[in-house]
């Protein structure tokens, strides 16, 4: 506790780093998890400067705020790298350049679905469309 009168150094980019680093682990499946967690990684590096040279406190919460940015940070790049390998091992590439080549033609556009479809089934198997009898 602090006498009255006595000064107690600010702890704001430490609690905005924290706040920061959460939200980028709670929203790591969207791209704002990146950023969000870069701007934690940010701010707390900056809130650690200011409490070495005793201009802020809260070294706890922005070494937190960090740990949880960089966790953010490291979960939205696996989740992008798995999507995207997602997205060019199930053929969506091919899917939408076919309908893009296209055009307005429904006949060729058809075909470009039923072309997905098999190449999905070939990859993944078979596509359950109704829950199977209980074994």
């Amino acid at each position: 506790m602090h006498e009255r009168g006595q000064f107690t150094p600010p702890r704001g980019l430490a609690i905005t780093s924290l706040i920061l680093g959460l939200v980028s682990v709670l929203a790591f499946f969207t791209i704002v998890a990146a950023v969000l967690g870069l701007f934690a990684i940010i701010t707390g590096a900056v809130a650690l400067r200011r409490i070495r040279y005793g201009h802020a406190s809260g070294g706890p919460m922005a070494a937190a705020g960090i740990t949880f940015g960089v966790i953010g940070v490291v979960l939205a790049v696996v989740v992008a790298v798995a999507l995207g390998y997602f997205i060019s091992e199930s053929g969506l590439n091919d899917l939408s350049r076919c309908v893009s080549s296209a055009g307005r033609d429904p006949v060729a556009a058809q075909e470009c679905g039923k072309s997905f479809d098999q190449h999905f089934k070939d990859r993944f198997g078979p596509i359950p469309t109704e829950p199977g009898p209980a074994p």
